[in-house]
């Protein structure tokens, strides 16, 4: 059975493929913010479970914080902007 964190992981590589796909397809500005946007939520999302576990002193955490945040700590403001300029 997957862990949450397992999941979001799962759902971070998925919205990122979209969203490279979107920009690949040559979507619409809307069709590339949407997806942006759900790349920052999904982000978030895997960020705010990683530091709750890791403040819990939960230990079925998969891999240690820094490397479960490596990717997604930053481009979670960075998928924000993304949105945000393609929505402009």
């Amino acid at each position: 059975m997957k862990s949450d964190l397992e999941r979001l992981s799962e759902e971070y590589a998925q919205a990122e493929g979209t969203f490279m796909a979107a920009v690949r397809g040559q979507l619409s500005r809307a069709e590339v913010a949407v997806a942006a946007r759900r790349a920052s939520e999904v982000a978030a999302r895997f960020n705010a479970e990683a530091y709750r576990k890791f403040h819990a002193g939960e230990e079925d955490a998969w891999m240690p914080l820094d490397q479960l945040t490596e990717r997604t700590e930053v481009l979670a403001e960075l998928w924000a902007d993304l949105a945000t300029a393609f929505s402009g």
